[in-house]
């Protein structure tokens, strides 16, 4: 059975963070992971972004889709220390509408249905589901769901 990434453990003080989102098949999940860090390491850059409050740490929000088995990053918006808002033209102005992410390699986490349980850290609110999605340069190779169920200690 594959190993799939736990929430972070922050900080408790740490507020939650704003999710991304991924487009898979007919339903928009809240993506509990950042794939465009990822294509920064590649770079070996800083990301060019700016935090504007505490609930987006990382100063932008990317919107993502799975189509045919390939990822793609077909949305961006963010705040860049220069004070310039940043989107997708800014970074990758080759593709102004949709990039194939093919520096993407490992297992992301999606959050499907209600919220069960609120966790004022990062990404580790419990919803109904998880979905674990497994990328390989961009790929997708696979797709596990786990249900989810409040801890009985919490009822």
């Amino acid at each position: 059975m594959p190993e799939y990434p736990q929430a972070p453990q922050e900080d408790e003080s740490m507020t939650a963070q704003a999710r991304e989102s991924l487009k898979y098949q007919d339903e928009t999940l809240s993506l509990c992971g950042l794939p465009l860090d990822s294509y920064f390491e590649l770079l070996g850059e800083d990301p060019p972004f700016m935090a504007r409050d505490t609930a987006l740490w990382r100063g932008y929000i990317g919107s993502w889709e799975i189509l045919d088995g390939r990822l793609y990053l077909v949305g961006l918006g963010g705040y860049g220390q220069t004070g310039k808002d940043i989107d997708l033209s800014d970074l990758f102005p080759e593709y102004p509408e949709r990039v194939f992410a093919h520096w993407v390699n490992g297992i992301f986490r999606a959050e499907r249905g209600k919220l069960l349980k609120y966790e004022h850290a990062g990404f580790a609110s419990l919803y109904e589901q998880d979905l674990f999605f497994g990328f390989e340069h961009g790929l997708l190779q696979s797709v596990e769901v786990k249900s989810n169920a409040v801890p009985a200690s919490e009822d």
